[in-house]
C-alpha cells in the first residue's frame, strides 16, 4: 500500500520518480518516524496530508542525492591529520529537510509529558484564601 504515488510526487514537487523510488522513500520515512507504512497509512485524516508530503519530499529528494544510502554524516574533518568527526543523533544525511518539517507537523510528533499541576496552584473550588486545601 502505497503512502504516495508517482503522480502526487510530480504534482508536489515536479520531480518524475517511479514506485521504486517511493518504497525507498517509504522505507526513510519509517525509519525516521519509527512506525511501519501500515500504521502510517492509519494516521488521523489531519495526518494524512503531512505524510503524503513527507514521502512525496522525501522520494523527489532522493532523486537528486543518490548518496543516500551510503553517505556518512561527518561533522567535521581535517585534511592533513586525516581526522573524521561523525555527527551522532541527526537524520540529515538522509532525511530531506521538507520531510522534516512535514514530519514535525504529525499530531504523534508533539511532547509525550504529562503536565500534572501543583499542589499549590490556585483552583476555583479554593477557600476564601484562594488556595486549594492539601
Amino acid at each position: 500500500m502505497a503512502l504516495a504515488t508517482p503522480a502526487d510526487v510530480a504534482n508536489l514537487t515536479g520531480v518524475s520518480v517511479g514506485e521504486a523510488a517511493i518504497v525507498q522513500a517509504e522505507a526513510v520515512i519509517e525509519m525516521a518516524t519509527g512506525r511501519s507504512a501500515a500504521l502510517l497509512a492509519q494516521v488521523s485524516v489531519a495526518d494524512t496530508r503531512w505524510v503524503l508530503l513527507a514521502v512525496a519530499y522525501q522520494s523527489a529528494w532522493m532523486a537528486s542525492h543518490p548518496e543516500t544510502f551510503a553517505a556518512m554524516d561527518v561533522a567535521a574533518f581535517s585534511q592533513l591529520d586525516q581526522s573524521v568527526t561523525f555527527r551522532e543523533g541527526r537524520d540529515s544525511g538522509y532525511l530531506a529537510p521538507m520531510a522534516r518539517r512535514a514530519l514535525r507537523r504529525c499530531s504523534w510528533s508533539g511532547t509525550r509529558s504529562v503536565s500534572v499541576g501543583s499542589a499549590f496552584q490556585r483552583t476555583s473550588t479554593a477557600d476564601d484564601t484562594g488556595w486549594a486545601a492539601l
